[in-house]
């Protein structure tokens, strides 16, 4: 089973009336959600936590999942030096797209917040409307990066390549950075086209760590890419075409991709952090 999906946000004292507050603003853009249930654990010294049940209508499901009103739950966790936003991946995978979409304009709203308070200009997107669907196809790599910028912490963005660091809070407290860089394959420009692709990577370790046959072996067993040499390193590396990483997908396949470079790098380095 995936670690749940884990969002930090850039506020170390955000209250669970913060975190309510802030995710009603942004459900006002989702006539077909509605919070259902919230529960507030603050008994406990630490992590103490907020659990929302969002219950999710027809417009914002899949068609196979009829006209039945889904449910899916999105927690806020507080540990005293961090606030993340917590997805778990057990909900229905119907609801999953919507929740995705609920939790970025959160987070975008949040972020741009965190800017403006640390005196820094927030991108000028206040006159944009809020993509509301749950299938939304980026339509450029600079849309993807905004994006990822919503969604993680961005550690750099060029005009073809963004970095994100993701985090996760459980059984410990690991990050992973990701590379996201945009290219057209050669047989597009045989072809006469111009579809751009996402080569997304993550490291793993050191070259030394893995003879090439290992690396091989280990790469025959990844569900997600492939195990490469960059540098004086290996790192996972995987492609698609931009169009086809919508909302939920992006999340997904960048989450997983870390995951796994994150699992093997603990493995193969006996839990350290050399990349």
């Amino acid at each position: 089973m995936p670690r749940p999906f884990c969002f930090t946000l850039p506020y170390a004292r955000f209250s669970p009336a913060h975190a309510l507050a802030s995710l009603e603003e942004a459900m006002a853009n989702f006539p077909d959600a509605r919070i259902a249930r919230a529960i507030v654990d603050m008994e406990q010294e630490s992590p103490q936590g907020l659990d929302i049940d969002i219950e999710v209508g027809p417009s914002l499901l899949p068609e196979s999942a009829g006209e039945e009103i889904r449910t899916g739950t999105l927690s806020v966790r507080f540990d005293g030096q961090a606030v993340s936003l917590v997805i778990d991946p057990r909900d229905a995978s119907a609801v999953l797209p919507a929740i995705f979409a609920i939790a970025e304009t959160m987070l975008a709203s949040v972020r741009d917040l965190a800017a403006v308070a640390a005196g820094q200009d927030a991108e000028e997107e206040e006159d944009v409307e809020v993509d509301a669907d749950p299938w939304s196809k980026p339509a450029s790599f600079d849309d993807l990066a905004q994006r990822a910028r919503h969604l993680f912490s961005l550690d750099g963005r060029g005009e073809t390549a963004f970095g994100v660091t993701i985090a996760w809070q459980k059984p410990v407290g690991r990050t992973q950075g990701l590379l996201a860089h945009a290219h057209t394959p050669r047989f597009e420009e045989e072809n006469g086209g111009e579809a751009t692709w996402v080569t997304l990577e993550s490291p793993v370790c050191p070259k030394n760590r893995l003879t090439p046959e290992e690396a091989l072996r280990r790469s025959r067993s990844l569900d997600v890419g492939a195990l490469c040499e960059r540098a004086e390193h290996y790192t996972i590396v995987a492609r698609y075409p931009l169009r086809v990483l919508d909302r939920a997908r992006f999340v997904a396949i960048a989450m997983a991709i870390a995951e796994q470079a994150d699992r093997l790098e603990a493995m193969l380095t006996g839990g350290k952090d050399e990349l």
